[in-house]
C-alpha cells in the first residue's frame, strides 16, 4: 500500500491526469475544444477542467483529485457559479 503514495507514482499519475485533461480540453470541451460554442457554457471561472489541471500542477495527486471532485460536484443548476480560484 505504501507504493500508492510514493513520489514517483504520484508524478506518473499526475502526468497521466494532466494529459487526459489536455485531451478533453482539445477535443471534447464545449468551451475550448473543437466543439467550441460562442458563449461560455461553464458557470465557473476558471472552468472545471482548467481548475483541475491547475490543482494537479500545484498540489499532490490526492489533494488535487479531491479538490477537482468537489468542484465537479458543485457544478449543477442549483449552484450560482462565479470566480473560484485554485
Amino acid at each position: 500500500m505504501i507504493f500508492l503514495f510514493s513520489h514517483t507514482t504520484s508524478r506518473g499519475a499526475r502526468f497521466f491526469v494532466l494529459k487526459t485533461i489536455d485531451f478533453y480540453q482539445t477535443f471534447i470541451s464545449k468551451d475550448q475544444g473543437i466543439f467550441k460554442t460562442r458563449t461560455r457554457s461553464c458557470r465557473f471561472f476558471p472552468s472545471c477542467s482548467e481548475y483541475a489541471a491547475g490543482a494537479f500542477r500545484k498540489y499532490g495527486f490526492l489533494k488535487a483529485f479531491f479538490m477537482s471532485l468537489k468542484r465537479i460536484i458543485r457544478c449543477n443548476p442549483f449552484q450560482k457559479g462565479g470566480f473560484n480560484p485554485i
